[in-house]
């Protein structure tokens, strides 16, 4: 433990100085250190060191790659098409920093950004969790006088680190981190404004009404500028239940809005202006196919088909253990029935931050219920929330019984003892070994054989976060399970990527795959491609220097796969994608094929053919001019 005293100390100095105050100094002592050392190891761990993987990320990159080699701002472009899912906040970020750093690659400068948006994210988060530390303050409850603030807000750090649906999509380059950044800070001035600290509230909320309505808005406007109206509606949901639920914030309402206008009126007005002026057309399918259509489903873009009990089963799944205890809490506060109005009118005048965070709670979950479209990286807005709503049941059930804990600890030491076999196994014989048998489709998913060189200094680090989880749970008991639950995720999380991140980066990378078409095609002037999506599209740009055209018309995915594109009629190569084992894309003979790759254990192919016969187009041919190939 002499080794992680020194590291511990130096992790919570800098915690402290960018968050922290005097009471996390004065209970530094009691293992909060290295937790603090673990939850920042797990925020940044995985950011860097590897290429761009699917999902979400290698395209995001492309519109940051277009904006550095062609100057793309206002309109972001894979490759060589417009693609707006979403507004270009993350991008410009990501590009900024990729100038600003032009010693490094870009594909890790600009993911610069990430950090930027999980530091805003984590203090917003010790925002909301301060408030509701002090609205507490004013209305003791039972079980609570022995905690401090800064177990409050060590605990809501752990509940938002815990949530498993957090731990890839944290790590990713994508506008969603703009999203949670904006989301997190918007709660957080909601419940600011909303608090009560005092037995004469109307003094101290006179005087935040301004400052809570500003960040209100520029979280707000920071996810509107991100994602897109997602959050805007969400907020505008809360704050317009706020209002109706909660007399003392619906006497500074007016005020509250108007600042709240005025934040997010930089990040909601400019970009969408300039972009109608630019082109109305571009404008309408950000607008109405992308947003709204998304929302009322007259749009079939991804997570369309969602069954509503998968979206239940994800949001408790990668939510828990806060939406866990959020239905728990559900359950005793709705039992019995009979006295339930006097219960909720007793919560809104004596608790109203916390009634404010509820209420964000229930108007994201409303939404994103409703919604015609839904992926699991759509939770990422209510996460912040979440973990702040069931923050004081986790302050109370902290003290609880010790079994749970230990069975995290154990469950996390098995698993730990998995990760470090495998590293062995893949150090020495290049076989993953005992996690091939516990898992035996594994060569389908990573690539097997594979030897994994890792030098002593690469060792350090790993140990180093093993001796920080062993110093959390031979801790005081504060914060116990839900500490420990976080505790061992990131643990796992930081040593798995520490020991095997480029055996995974094999597998998810395009940059050993599409190396090789730079040298192929030399000089081309024009590839057509069949079956590539964005994500593919802008990593063949990226490593190959390819501006890819889809053969079929249409900016999402790989085309309508209908309407012929006549741009691509003129390209004398063809770069196909399409299933391994199951080739379904259909080549005229005019076309002689070139090379074959794919990514290690992946189920697509591709397959780069060249025109040798000039009479023949994209034109489907007769069935018995036709060839199939396995793209292999």
């Amino acid at each position: 433990m002499k080794l992680i005293a020194p590291i511990t100390r130096a992790a919570s100095l800098v915690y402290q100085r960018a968050f922290g105050n005097a009471d996390d100094a004065a209970d530094a002592g009691n293992g909060h250190r290295a937790a603090y050392l673990l939850i920042t190891a797990y925020f940044l761990i995985g950011i860097f060191g590897r290429f761009p993987w699917k999902a979400d990320e290698p395209y995001s990159f492309a519109i940051v790659w277009n904006i550095l080699v062609r100057g793309e701002w206002l309109v972001p472009y894979v490759a060589g098409d417009p693609f707006l899912e979403k507004p270009p906040l993350m991008y410009w970020l990501g590009a900024l920093f990729a100038k600003a750093l032009p010693a490094l690659p870009p594909h890790e400068s600009s993911r610069l950004a990430v950090v930027a948006c999980l530091v805003l994210t984590v203090g917003a988060l010790r925002w909301g969790a301060l408030t509701l530390y002090r609205e507490r303050c004013v209305r003791q409850w039972a079980g609570e006088a022995s905690s401090t603030l800064s177990a409050w807000r060590l605990t809501a750090l752990a509940l938002l680190a815990g949530m498993p649906g957090l731990a890839e999509h944290a790590h990713k380059f994508t506008a969603d981190l703009g999203q949670l950044a904006g989301a997190a800070l918007a709660v957080a001035a909601l419940a600011s404004a909303s608090a009560r600290y005092a037995p004469n509230p109307e003094a101290h909320v006179a005087g935040r009404v301004l400052r809570n309505g500003l960040l209100f808005g520029v979280g707000t406007g920071i996810a509107l500028l991100s994602k897109g109206l997602l959050l805007a509606g969400i907020a505008g949901l809360a704050l317009a239940a706020c209002v109706a639920a909660l007399p003392r914030f619906r006497r500074v309402a007016v005020g509250f809005i108007a600042a709240a206008a005025l934040g997010a009126l930089p990040f909601a007005l400019p970009w969408p202006l300039l972009l109608y002026c630019e082109d109305p057309y571009l404008f309408s399918q950000w607008f109405w196919v992308n947003n709204i259509g998304r929302f009322a489903g007259f749009t079939a873009l991804g997570g369309h088909d969602n069954p509503f009990a998968n979206r239940l089963l994800s949001l408790v799944a990668l939510g828990a253990p806060a939406t866990v205890l959020m239905m728990i809490a559900l359950w005793r506060g709705m039992s019995p029935l009979s006295g339930l109005g006097r219960r909720v009118r007793r919560l809104c005048l004596h608790r109203p931050a916390y009634t404010a965070v509820g209420l964000f709670v229930v108007s994201g979950l409303a939404t994103l219920l409703s919604s015609a479209s839904m992926r699991d990286i759509y939770l990422l807005p209510i996460m912040p929330a979440l973990a702040l709503a069931t923050l004081p049941m986790a302050v109370r059930w902290q003290y609880r019984r010790r079994w749970p804990a230990v069975l995290v600890d154990l469950t996390v030491g098995l698993l730990l003892t998995v990760i470090i076999a495998t590293w062995l196994s893949l150090e020495y014989n290049g076989q993953p070994g005992l996690l091939y048998r516990l898992w035996p489709g594994l060569d389908r998913r990573l690539p097997v054989p594979f030897t994994s060189n890792t030098g002593c200094l690469g060792l350090l680090a790993p140990v180093v976060v093993i001796l920080a989880w062993w110093r959390v749970i031979r801790g005081r008991r504060e914060g116990r399970i839900f500490l420990h639950w976080a505790a061992g995720l990131a643990t796992l999380w930081c040593v798995a990527l520490l020991l095997l991140l480029p055996w995974l980066d094999a597998a998810r990378s395009y940059r050993e795959t599409f190396s090789p078409l730079r040298s192929l095609t030399g000089q081309c002037a024009c590839l057509a491609t069949d079956g590539l999506g964005e994500s593919e599209l802008g990593m063949l740009h990226y490593v190959a220097g390819l501006r890819g055209v889809r053969i079929y018309a249409g900016w999402s995915g790989d085309g309508d796969g209908v309407t012929l594109n006549p741009a691509a009629d003129a390209c004398d190569w063809l770069l196909v994608q399409d299933s391994r084992a199951c080739p379904q894309r259909i080549v005229a003979d005019g076309w002689r094929e070139i090379w074959r790759g794919h990514r290690p254990a992946d189920h697509n192919g591709f397959v780069l053919y060249r025109r040798h016969d000039h009479s023949t187009g994209f034109q489907m041919p007769s069935p018995n001019a036709l060839s199939r190939h396995e793209h292999g």
